[in-house]
């Protein structure tokens, strides 16, 4: 084991154990203390926005989500109601060809008034 020995000059200039503690100064202590505090305040208010994003973000997208599937319902029913309307248009093209021999259906011709109603 090694010892070193001070000389008695190296002695007084260390001025004894207590010397080698670290002081604080106290205004430092304050300082600190209100720089972490102010940070505080604002990781809080940080905190709150973050949160108040995503709330916003999950309102937004369960509104959008709702938009699509009511589009959806909406297409569908519209999808049903053109089917019908084909068959009605179908079933009356069937009508007139049963109905109306083919020489007359030919050779009738629509007055001016009848023109414009088809129009």
């Amino acid at each position: 084991m090694v010892q070193i020995k001070l000389s008695d000059n190296e002695k007084e200039a260390a001025g004894g154990v207590t010397s080698l503690l670290p002081t604080t100064d106290p205004e430092v202590r304050r300082r600190t203390e209100d720089i972490i505090s102010s940070r505080q305040k604002r990781a809080s208010v940080g905190s709150f926005s973050t949160t108040l994003l995503v709330i916003l973000a999950i309102f937004f997208t369960l509104t959008t989500v709702k938009q699509i599937c009511d589009l959806k319902e909406q297409n569908f029913r519209l999808m049903q109601q053109l089917a019908f309307e084909r068959q009605k248009d179908t079933a009356l093209k069937l009508a007139v060809r049963d109905n109306i021999p083919e020489n007359k259906f030919i050779q009738h011709s629509f007055n001016s008034v009848e023109a414009g109603l088809v129009e």
